[in-house]
């Protein structure tokens, strides 16, 4: 943990979670957190993978009304009922997204008047206990540092040694596609200028892990929310050429697809 040197209270903190499974430790791990303060810079730490327990996933069926329009195939109601299926249970994250889009984009008659929702077990959620409820997804943009020897072969690609953000976050929250075509804007550039930076897209689960407002005397409200992001792998991108990176003989952190 580090110290706010304004000694001001921290208004909002986002969680990037990275885990490194090297071939020659195959049940170690290691977790590093971006933390954002005020000033929105960010930091890294690594916190053990024993000290970590790692998320739980799960896919839930629930009931929905057949005049619901969805704005998107992880859409979720207003007012969700109180699943009573379960689809699939993971710890990966993206797979939960892809099985849960898969199954509610079939018919109103294959879904049986059904739909798939994706939430974290044993966290507690603002609609259901016990459950978290993460779609639908929003998304970021964050800049990084350009890995050292790393050579993109597209604007989609995505380096798999992500460990850090530079400068600020998007506070914007976008949706797939206009994220998508952001970041191919911006590493297009990046690559045309041979800029130090590149641009990865983060995807935002729905309901925050924490939240937590306080007031002061003064009559300040000081509001805490913790959120879970997940560094996306977009459609039609790689993760470049890694040939002459000066750690390439490691294994490295992988990406997962969105």
């Amino acid at each position: 943990m580090y110290v706010n040197p304004g000694g001001g209270m921290r208004k909002a903190e986002y969680r990037l979670t990275v885990s490194w499974f090297p071939s020659f430790a195959p049940r170690r791990a290691m977790v590093y957190t971006i933390v954002k303060e005020p000033w929105d810079s960010f930091r890294v730490r690594s916190i053990p993978f024993e000290a970590i327990a790692m998320a739980c996933y799960r896919v839930v069926l629930i009931p929905v009304d057949e005049n619901w329009t969805p704005a998107s195939p992880d859409d979720v109601p207003p007012q969700p009922p109180q699943p009573n299926e379960r689809l699939l249970e993971t710890e990966d994250f993206f797979s939960a997204v892809r099985e849960a889009i898969q199954f509610n984009q079939q018919t109103w008659s294959e879904r049986k008047g059904r739909w798939a929702v994706v939430c974290e077990v044993g966290c507690p959620g603002k609609t259901w206990p016990g459950l978290r409820i993460c779609t639908p997804l929003r998304y970021k943009i964050a800049s990084i540092w350009w890995p050292p020897g790393w050579e993109p072969n597209s604007p989609l690609d995505m380096p798999l040694c992500i460990c850090r953000t530079h400068g600020t976050l998007q506070e914007d929250q976008l949706s797939y596609e206009q994220a998508l075509a952001t970041i191919q804007a911006l590493n297009q550039q990046a690559m045309d200028r041979a800029s130090t930076m590149w641009y990865v897209m983060l995807a935002v689960e729905n309901e925050p892990v924490s939240r937590t407002i306080s007031y002061d005397p003064a009559g300040l409200q000081t509001t805490v929310e913790i959120r879970r992001l997940h560094v996306a792998q977009p459609a039609g991108g790689g993760h470049g050429d890694c040939s002459h990176c000066p750690a390439r003989s490691l294994d490295c952190s992988m990406v997962a697809p969105a």
